[in-house]
């Protein structure tokens, strides 16, 4: 299994830098199969509750709310999640199916916002004048953060954390995760911010941090109430890609409005 997740990572985490850091239409592409894969997956956890949501309908709006995000055009984002309520919507009257149409619309309208939406922030973060810059701040925070907890929290995690959606989580794990953080913003602003001030710095690490922990442990919320351990085995030793891309869901569209607002 160690073998491989090493693997795995030599081999995509090269290839995910290098579409980051040209950007374009290739990155847009990218994040758009992940969104798919994403919700495909996020429907099949649906699955393990009793549940049926329209695949198509989800995926198809997924890719679309990336591709919208490209254009620049963020108005679009929100036709197409109008869009794609009411086909959902349309789905359950075609279907003549009453019983649990509420909770097949809201599901699949939060599955897409959350796989969707959420993702497609990396595209808009890419397309800012310093997209490159910001998208490698970001990445430098996200890893080093999960990292950190994972590193912190398996040598010396003992005092546990009292929620029971990831009951291994520990107060020394979210102490980790904090210094990731920390580290992650320093690294930023050697490399790739240097315009960065103290205060946007500690700013930075804070939020990333906080929103990158919610996204962490709402993965693990979602895997807990399916009764599963991952959210797929399509990634050897590493999962889903929603277990891959779980804090980035939160970190990218956080990243993208603090630098909207205050970079």
């Amino acid at each position: 299994m160690l073998r491989s997740r090493i693997a795995v990572a030599v081999f995509c985490i090269p290839v995910f830098l290098l579409l980051a850091y040209n950007g374009g239409i290739a990155f847009a592409l990218f994040t758009a199969a992940v969104s798919v894969f994403a919700f495909l997956e996020f429907a099949n956890l649906v699955k393990h509750i009793k549940k049926d949501i329209p695949k198509l309908i989800g995926a198809l709006g997924c890719a679309c709310i990336v591709f919208s995000f490209y254009g620049e055009e963020q108005v679009s984002a929100g036709i197409i999640l109008f869009v794609v309520f009411i086909l959902v919507l349309a789905f359950q009257l075609l279907r003549n199916d009453i019983s649990g149409s509420i909770i097949t619309t809201g599901i699949t309208s939060f599955g897409v916002i959350y796989t969707g939406w959420f993702l497609a922030h990396l595209v808009a973060l890419r397309n800012l004048p310093s997209g490159r810059a910001y998208i490698f701040t970001l990445l430098a925070i996200t890893w080093l953060t999960d990292s950190g907890a994972y590193a912190v929290g398996t040598l010396f995690g003992k005092h546990k954390l009292p929620i029971k959606a990831s009951p291994n989580k520990s107060y020394e794990g979210l102490i980790g995760a904090c210094m990731g953080s920390f580290m992650g913003v320093i690294i930023a602003k050697l490399i790739f911010m240097k315009t960065l001030t103290v205060t946007h710095m500690i700013a930075l690490a804070i939020v990333m941090f906080l929103v990158g922990q919610l996204g962490d442990l709402s993965e693990s919320l979602l895997k807990r109430d399916a009764k599963v351990k991952d959210t797929d085995s399509s990634i050897p030793g590493h999962g889903g890609v929603l277990d891959r891309f779980d804090s980035l869901l939160f970190t990218a569209p956080a990243m993208f409005y603090y630098t909207k607002l205050f970079l």
